[in-house]
């Protein structure tokens, strides 16, 4: 809550579907998703190349295991 730079906020439903996108969100303010189960919190900017829109199935999978 009292992070110092700007945070891209993706909000999941129970299926891991996208319910919100918050791209750059300022420092000291707040936001929520009504049907969100889960809240994924990337650096500023990070979400923009992925594409991801509501609706969208969001599958995080391993690294390689190299």
């Amino acid at each position: 809550m009292f992070m110092r730079f700007a945070l891209d906020i993706i909000y999941l439903d129970r299926e891991d579907r996208v319910v919100k996108l918050v791209p750059n969100l300022v420092p000291f303010r707040l936001s929520a998703a009504s049907g969100a189960r889960t809240v994924i919190e990337m650096v500023g900017g990070a979400t923009a190349p992925l594409g991801l829109e509501p609706d969208d199935r969001f599958i995080l999978s391993p690294g390689d295991p190299a």
